[in-house]
């Protein structure tokens, strides 16, 4: 049994025609009987990829990764990748690179400009970073142990400072006290001063009462006249 692979026309001419729900894959016109098969839907972008060999499913090149390197109207390549890739086939996507280590050197070497961003260059720049996280550390602990230390001598000279206060505070009120002592004992010895010669001043004039009710003259009295 072969298949018809004329021109749809020409099977229209001959008769061959679709049924419903099946499709022709053999003509009378080929030799044989016309075999009708079971007819499978297609979409209009399956239509236009066609299908693939031993009936095969055609895949859907628009859902591909595209290629993106820059073309000559310097914009992204449009093409899909090759699979396992980034690149398409016309970007070096089929190729498999150099191989050895010599040709591997070659091409990190071909486009080389600074080198800022070299594997070399990251890692000094990792052990350089390493050299500064260790002496920060170190910085760190120092620093600490000053900020410890100085904070101690901090806490001592606070506490000097406030007995210093505390012993002055007692010094005052200790001379504060002896000063209230001696003004307390002089006003009792003005106090008892002052009584005597209240008492005193209260014994002459009764004397002098006497000596009126008596008769005798006053003693200032008896002195002027002695003057005289």
């Amino acid at each position: 049994m072969g298949l018809d692979r004329r021109p749809r026309a020409l099977r229209r001419r001959d008769g061959c025609r679709r049924r419903e729900g099946c499709r022709v894959v053999a003509s009378r016109t080929a030799g044989v009987d016309t075999v009708w098969l079971p007819w499978v839907t297609k979409t209009d972008e399956e239509m236009n990829r066609g299908w693939l060999r031993h009936g095969n499913p055609p895949g859907d090149p628009s859902k591909a990764p595209r290629c993106g390197a820059r073309t000559r109207e310097h914009q992204p390549c449009r093409a899909p990748a090759v699979r396992g890739k980034r690149r398409c086939r016309m970007h070096g996507g089929r190729s498999t690179g150099p191989r050895t280590p010599e040709g591997r050197e070659r091409s990190t070497r071909a486009r080389w400009k600074h080198g800022r961003y070299s594997a070399e260059r990251q890692r000094e720049f990792q052990q350089r970073k390493a050299e500064c996280a260790a002496f920060n550390a170190v910085a760190a602990a120092h620093g600490a142990w000053l900020f410890a230390a100085a904070k101690a001598l901090l806490r001592e000279e606070a506490k000097a400072a406030r007995n210093a206060r505390r012993r002055r505070k007692r010094r005052a009120e200790r001379l504060l006290r002896v000063e209230l002592a001696k003004r307390l004992a002089r006003v009792r010895e003005a106090q008892q001063r002052l009584a005597a010669l209240k008492a005193a001043r209260a014994a002459s004039g009764a004397h002098h009462q006497r000596d009126r009710d008596k008769g005798h003259p006053p003693v200032h009295q008896v002195f002027a006249s002695r003057r005289r």
